[in-house]
């Protein structure tokens, strides 16, 4: 059988470690994938660039177009989700440790050399069409189409064997000890061995941090602002 795999998922929520854990599992080659531009998805889609035996992620939203692209080419689409407090705190750090990635005018340049308290990152947490909540609707958007295999970070990190053969399962069954080898070989401390910029990348690989970092104001705007975007994600409002 030859696989395509989208992960299409918000940001920071564990997409590079799932995608290196299917690509060990199934041998399949990692690559960019196309902006999310009409344009380049169709040509992406229509052509032999999208090659057989490939993965990689991209942020795209959930959309009847996208889907319909991805049946020409049987894609399987996976979609990571993770504690929105989580997110937002590895959110912030990923933008610190990667500033070339968010020249000025980005929507998170604003995030350059602050505080996670400073008035910045409030301001992002408040933000509905622009910053926090608009990462939460890109969730709720891939639950709602019901296309893609849904992986939640704590359920992986919790028990990867077991999580991984119900995500294979939905792809095509593997061996027992092919889900082993791709666990350890995708560690975290093996992931940031392999270069410089995974290891920045993967910076706690833990759930729960956003304790050790987000203080009462941060939890008074997400209680006010976006208590039920988080209660749809499947997760607790703190």
């Amino acid at each position: 059988m030859k696989l395509r795999i989208v992960i299409a998922s918000p940001p920071k929520t564990g997409n590079v470690w799932v995608k290196n854990l299917l690509a060990e599992i199934y041998d399949l080659n990692i690559f960019a994938g196309p902006k999310p531009s009409p344009e380049e998805l169709k040509k992406f889609f229509t052509t032999e660039i999208f090659q057989d035996n490939s993965i990689f992620h991209e942020h795209y939203r959930a959309s009847e177009e996208l889907f319909a692209l991805g049946d020409l080419v049987d894609a399987k689409w996976v979609t990571t989700l993770r504690n929105p407090y989580d997110t937002f705190v590895s959110l912030f750090y990923y933008v610190q440790n990667f500033p070339r990635l968010f020249p000025e005018g980005h929507r998170l340049s604003v995030f350059h050399g602050e505080s996670i308290n400073g008035q910045a990152a409030l301001d992002y947490l408040s933000s509905d069409s622009e910053g926090f909540g608009a990462l939460l609707d890109l969730g709720e958007d891939w639950i709602a189409g019901g296309k893609s295999i849904i992986i939640r970070y704590e359920d992986l990190h919790a028990n990867p064997m077991k999580e991984l053969k119900k995500v294979t399962a939905q792809i095509q069954d593997v061996p027992k000890k092919k889900i082993k080898t791709a666990i350890k070989n995708c560690s975290a401390e093996n992931m940031r061995q392999r270069d410089e910029d995974l290891e920045k990348h993967i910076r706690k690989a833990s759930v729960g941090d956003w304790r050790n970092h987000l203080g009462e104001k941060h939890l008074e705007i997400i209680r006010a602002k976006h208590a039920e975007r988080i209660d749809q994600l499947g997760y607790n409002v703190h």
